[in-house]
């Protein structure tokens, strides 16, 4: 699809947003899950740019 050029502050917002997701499949879930690879691709957003 078209890209959208996102601000820093939206940006930061997603990245924090999977860091915290990959905290809970790595330490909060049980057993763990782990990906073996993880793009931009696979990264679903909100519409306000919150990751799912």
């Amino acid at each position: 699809g078209e890209g959208c050029h996102l601000s820093w502050t939206k940006r930061m917002k997603i990245v924090v947003g999977v860091a915290r997701g990959l905290r809970y499949m790595h330490c909060e879930l049980q057993p763990s899950f782990s990906l073996k690879e993880l793009n931009s691709s696979a990264v679903y957003l909100t519409e306000d740019f919150s990751p799912k």
